[in-house]
């Protein structure tokens, strides 16, 4: 299938709205705002089903994706196929006997493939993996880093001279391993880990051998979270992998910045991050769990009340609101005294040579 015209990486802003002439074919996967804009978010992006149903649903938009033309289509089609494979694989993740594992992350790598290719204008092929046939009802918990663009953009934006294995621990994170794979070829593995639900003592690194294989081949380990509000989960990871001999680099997508400064204007620094124990820092400020989750109840009722409430925490603008989500970081760096142009010295709390350049790539590319 060819596609020669790349996708512009701020045709969609932070939320999914983006303009489209027409939703045939695509009508069922996204919702209606007005004339000739649309969401690429719909009651199907969040139903809950049984991995069977996902399957199902997969194979089904995977024959739509042989006969649709327009790359803009493409990509919404793409982005529900990864959706599934993500559900389902996080579900078997956590189930007791994660026998699929395998399948699922094939079916990631694989969709993950079709919206980089799109965002690159390749050739995309539709995948021909398919997801396990299991009755498991899935989780219907919201993926927290869910704009395509900004993972494609982080990962490919990573320019690291090193041998590199990707961590990501629980579901935010889940896509950005198979990003990571087609853009760098990494390897990566998702580990069911998380300060919210368990502790340091619940984690058993011989569940993943994979990581202990990477250890072992002197492979530097990429540990990363979709996005750190006090920073904890990595540093727990972190230890855990340090202690059985890993070289770990840590880092997310998106960071609370308000919550930074304000847990530091308080001096309440448990519960915020520790920029000297990161590795790999954006600016790009997260806005909360708690927002998805409402948005995804305002979707379900109606695409119109979701965009309402997105907006009211500055996102959704017709400007490029991943610009403002960098501004909105920068602001609150700033108020917390880090120096945004030099790397810090020394035991002081900053960003570094990298991060540094980082935020400037990841700016230049949504400029």
């Amino acid at each position: 299938m060819q596609n020669l015209n790349p996708i512009n990486i701020n045709m969609f802003d932070a939320v999914g709205v983006f303009k489209l002439s027409d939703d045939k074919d695509v009508s069922d996967l996204v919702g209606k705002l007005e004339d000739g804009v649309f969401l690429s978010r719909s009651y199907a992006y969040y139903k809950q089903r049984t991995v069977l149903e996902f399957r199902e649903f997969r194979e089904e938009l995977k024959k739509r994706l042989l006969t649709v033309t327009d790359p803009i289509k493409q990509f919404v089609i793409a982005e529900h196929m990864l959706t599934c494979s993500a559900r389902v694989a996080y579900n078997e993740l956590t189930s007791a006997r994660p026998d699929y594992m395998a399948e699922c992350k094939i079916c990631l790598v694989d969709d993950a493939k079709v919206l980089v290719d799109l965002f690159e204008g390749k050739q995309i092929e539709v995948p021909k993996s398919e997801l396990p046939k299991r009755m498991d009802v899935v989780n219907a918990k919201v993926l927290e880093c869910d704009n395509k663009a900004l993972i494609y953009a982080f990962c490919k934006c990573q320019n690291l001279a090193l041998d590199c294995f990707v961590v990501t621990p629980g579901f935010g994170s889940i896509l950005i391993g198979p990003f990571f794979k087609n853009i760098k070829n990494f390897d990566f593995e998702m580990v069911d880990f998380s300060i919210h639900k368990k502790s340091i003592m619940d984690f058993n690194i011989r569940k993943y051998p994979a990581i202990l294989n990477a250890i072992n081949n002197k492979k530097t380990l990429l540990l990363l979270d979709d996005n750190v509000v006090s920073g904890r989960t990595l540093t727990d990871l972190k230890l855990i992998l340090s202690r059985n001999g890993a070289n770990v680099l840590s880092g997310a997508v998106q960071f609370d910045w308000q919550n930074y400064y304000e847990q530091s204007k308080h001096k309440l620094d448990l519960y915020r991050f520790k920029l000297n124990m990161l590795n790999i820092v954006t600016l790009i400020s997260f806005f909360g769990e708690n927002l998805l989750e409402n948005a995804k109840a305002c979707l379900i009722k109606k695409p119109s009340l979701y965009v309402e409430l997105i907006s009211a925490y500055g996102m959704g603008k017709p400007t490029n609101d991943i610009i403002e989500m960098f501004e909105l970081g920068e602001k609150f760096a700033t108020k917390s005294k880090i120096n945004l142009d030099k790397p810090a010295k020394g035991d002081s709390e900053g960003l570094n040579d990298y991060s540094i350049k980082l935020n400037a790539d990841l700016k230049k590319m949504f400029s």
